[in-house]
């Protein structure tokens, strides 16, 4: 019997059969399909949501500015410049956001949309989106305001939120420092009978008007004619309203908006901070050691030289129980204050591990507004303070970092081998390709008030973590450009 040959050319049967182009086709639409079909549940999910976000019963608008140098805050620029004011009109509106979004129990069916002047959707989107995407996501709106004056502004936001189902509606600005998840509260438990409230301000005006569906067909006559920005504003809302047969319902708390320099003044205690705090604030840079007498007096002298504003720079040291000359040397300069330029240094004693003493550096700290996170091997650029500051300045980034280097990459640096050097490119190229193109990282203390705690996250490579609030995500983040040079000793 004839044996069959069964041996068979295999990459001629699959290119002449024209196989390999139909798989080809069918993985390729394949994957295409389900690309599309994912955007197209994502959209889908994410209107879904809001929907039934825009529907819920109680709705507060917060009346704000997008947050630009010179464009916002402007009386108080005498006081604190145009980038303090600005920084302020951010800290106010960052602030609410933070209140409101922590609703306290039987608050979750309340939805809060924010009305913007100025800025773009995309710079709103980087803005507002780690608020929208917290465990408790209350804030995920944000429109630009109405064209007019302040009354039609109001009267424009409230009548959308009606025609998406609230049942009643308060707006309050982003300007009243004592404004508390309380006093909001007691306005809408005043909706449920009434139709009308006012929260009434020191000045004559008001800092919230409430409103209930049963007057929806009366907004446009209620915010009519009104002298704003006068002391007689109250007096003109209460006479208009009842002229409608409306009777408003004046709120017990008195409060003050934010607008004069003698208003930062008398109510400055509220940010915890003082006007010096948004001129030029203060940052504080934290450097965990071990066994660092190498290079902890270099580092701090450098990190001082650096500074633009040392008298604004708080150096902690977290040792992790050095045995060498480590703490000798940092409790030396100390003592040696007035070679650091006004700086001020403190020494804190952690257990050891770099995460446990970053974090035990951070509850050292106690007035700095900006963390920095510093190796005792790195050097910081020229400005380093500024740059911080000019990089978290920008609304919704809450995370920056310096690019990484190595000095043995430098023309001048230590003589090393070709491979040794391949590999240390090698190791700059993958920490720039991770969550964060950094080598030290900053962060920023209080972008939100009472957000309590903190930890180092684990997002960014060992030469360079950072300190986050619980409720922050790690995006958006930011990179400055300048790198931060560091010796090939702690990327190991």
């Amino acid at each position: 019997m004839e044996s069959l040959n069964l041996d068979i050319d295999i990459t001629a049967w699959w290119s002449q059969s024209g196989s390999w182009q139909r798989l080809a086709g069918v993985v390729g639409t394949s994957a295409i399909a389900l690309v599309v079909a994912n955007k197209l549940l994502t959209y889908a999910g994410d209107a879904l949501a809001q929907r039934r976000l825009l529907a819920r019963p109680e709705r507060v608008v917060i009346i704000s500015r997008y947050p630009e140098p010179g464009k916002c805050k402007t009386r108080l620029i005498p006081l604190l410049g145009g980038e303090g004011a600005c920084q302020c009109q951010l800290h106010m509106t960052n602030s609410l956001l933070h209140l409101f979004q922590h609703a306290a129990p039987g608050e979750e069916q309340r939805c809060v949309e924010l009305r913007y002047f100025g800025g773009t959707d995309q710079q709103l989107k980087h803005w507002l989106v780690p608020y929208a995407a917290g465990a408790k996501p209350l804030t995920s709106v944000w429109r630009p305001q109405d064209d007019g004056d302040l009354g039609q502004k109001m009267a424009g936001a409230i009548r959308t939120a009606f025609s998406e189902g609230a049942e009643r509606v308060v707006v309050v600005g982003s300007d009243i420092p004592g404004l508390t998840q309380d006093i909001v509260s007691k306005a809408f438990t005043h909706l449920s009978d009434e139709d009308f409230v006012l929260g009434p301000a020191l000045d004559g005006g008001y800092y919230l008007v409430g409103a209930r569906r049963t007057i929806a067909d009366k907004l446009d006559d209620l915010f009519t004619g009104m002298a704003w920005g006068t002391g007689t504003v109250r007096e003109q809302q209460i006479n208009v309203a009842r002229s409608l047969s409306i009777e408003p319902v004046l709120l017990q708390d008195m409060l003050s908006d934010l607008d004069e320099p003698e208003d930062f003044r008398l109510i400055g205690s509220c940010f915890g901070c003082s006007a010096d705090d948004f001129k030029m604030p203060r940052c504080a840079v934290i450097i965990p050691t071990l066994n660092e007498e190498g290079n902890i007096e270099e580092c701090i002298r450098h990190t001082v030289a650096q500074a633009t504003h040392p008298e604004r720079l708080d150096i902690v040291v977290s040792d992790g129980g050095s045995r060498d000359a480590t703490c000798l040397k940092v409790n030396m300069l100390v003592a040696d204050m007035a070679t650091l330029r006004g700086a001020s240094i403190s020494l804190v004693h952690s257990v050891p591990g770099r995460g446990e003493q970053q974090n035990h550096g951070i509850s050292a700290v106690r007035s700095s507004r900006y963390l920095a996170f510093l190796h005792a091997d790195t050097r910081l650029p020229e400005g380093f303070d500024e740059r911080i500051a000019q990089c978290l300045s920008v609304p919704g980034n809450v995370l920056g970092a310096f690019h990484f280097r190595l000095d043995c990459l430098e023309p001048s640096g230590p003589p090393t081998s070709w491979f040794f050097r391949l590999q240390m490119r090698s190791l700059c190229w993958l920490v720039r390709r991770r969550v964060i193109k950094a080598g030290e990282v900053h962060a920023e203390k209080w972008p939100r008030p009472g957000c309590g705690g903190g930890a180092i996250s684990d997002v960014m490579p060992p030469v360079a973590k950072a300190w986050l609030h619980p409720d922050l995500r790690p995006e958006p983040n930011d990179s400055l450009g300048v790198p931060a040079g560091c010796s090939p000793q702690h990327t190991s």
